[in-house]
């Protein structure tokens, strides 16, 4: 259960939309291993569609300069732009243009960056795995199951390129993040917590009687 909650209503801006080429990713978080963004990057050298979009990989890190390396030897410097580290402000403006949030990390609680895509109505692919196995749903979402890498890096590939050919689908999972976030909210999750409360205490005191 994620412990996680928005710190605003969420949001959908329509207008991003309107047009859906070139197709805007976003992936945020620390450049290494962990965060395993060379998986997202071998998977859009496989795309048929890769000249539709456009990623932008906000963060640093150890890593960066490899990321660099590979985007540069496969001719991916016109899809990817590496912005550093930026405000959570600058995040959130970002986020406001973007069609799909990423997130292929091999180890995670829950990431600060799902309720951030959450609250910009911003529909998150990512590993079926970890926090995100609680919280990215298929009907919200894209959760990619766990396989080994080469099949990983194809079933991402995959799905990009069939958000690319029917880009609509965007819409109707951006809705249903909308629709989904409202149990996120702080009102929400206090009630949720002292139901579980409840439960616990009715719990021991069963116990001790």
């Amino acid at each position: 259960m994620p412990e996680n909650c928005l710190r605003h209503e969420p949001q959908l801006h329509y207008e991003k939309f309107n047009n859906h080429k070139p197709l805007t990713l976003i992936t945020v978080g620390t450049l290494d291993g962990r965060k395993n963004n060379i998986l997202l990057l071998k998977s859009i050298s496989l795309m048929s569609h890769k000249t539709d979009i456009r990623l932008n990989i906000v963060g640093n890190g150890p890593l960066e300069k490899s990321l660099k390396k590979y985007v540069l030897n496969n001719n991916l410097e016109e899809i990817v732009t590496f912005h550093g580290k930026l405000t959570r402000e600058e995040v959130g403006a970002l986020f406001k243009t973007s069609h799909l949030n990423i997130l292929t990390s091999i180890m995670e609680g829950n990431p600060t960056v799902v309720w951030e895509a959450m609250e910009a109505g911003v529909p998150t692919l990512s590993l079926d795995h970890c926090g995100m196995h609680d919280t990215v749903t298929s009907t919200a979402g894209f959760p990619i199951k766990i396989d080994i890498e080469e099949h990983l890096i194809q079933s991402i590939a995959d799905t990009i390129d069939m958000i690319c050919e029917n880009p609509n689908i965007l819409i109707e999972k951006a809705q249903n993040v909308i629709n989904e976030a409202s149990k996120y909210l702080w009102p929400e999750r206090r009630k949720k917590f002292n139901q579980l409360y409840k439960i616990a205490i009715d719990n021991f005191n069963r116990k001790k009687s």
